[in-house]
């Protein structure tokens, strides 16, 4: 936690200066991603953790994030909002079909039932019908 804090208060000014408010979005990424390379370096010592079985999880994440960035992208190039209503009703749409997309991917390459035991899409069904 400390770490993290430290980058992103080490690369706040340089990448404000920069980059304006994305220096601070980029600035915060990077600390957090800090956070998270550091935690895993930890939880792999202290418990020896295989991250290779971990494999089908990270593809599902990757995918996802691709998703998401290519939704926001083609979904902006039809429409811009202007004001807030606009800009949560887009939030939502994109948030859905991040939801969505995150669960076919992961009953697509399995790792919903190899994490949760079940297929989420047919649990959807079920519960549905």
């Amino acid at each position: 936690m400390t770490a993290g804090l430290l980058v992103k208060a080490l690369l706040q000014y340089p990448l404000v200066l920069f980059a304006q408010g994305m220096g601070a979005i980029i600035a915060t990424d990077v600390a957090f991603l800090t956070i998270i390379f550091l935690t895993y370096t930890n939880l792999k010592q202290a418990y020896q953790l295989d991250y290779s079985r971990l494999a089908p999880v990270f593809t599902v994440n990757i995918f996802f994030a691709l998703v998401v960035l290519a939704s926001h992208f083609l979904f902006t190039l039809v429409y811009i909002p202007q004001g807030k209503v606009a800009a949560f009703t887009t939030a939502a749409i994109i948030g859905s079909l991040a939801v969505i997309a995150y669960i076919c991917l992961s009953d697509r390459l399995g790792t919903s039932r190899h994490v949760f035991g079940i297929n989420l899409i047919d649990r959807c069904k079920a519960l549905l019908m």
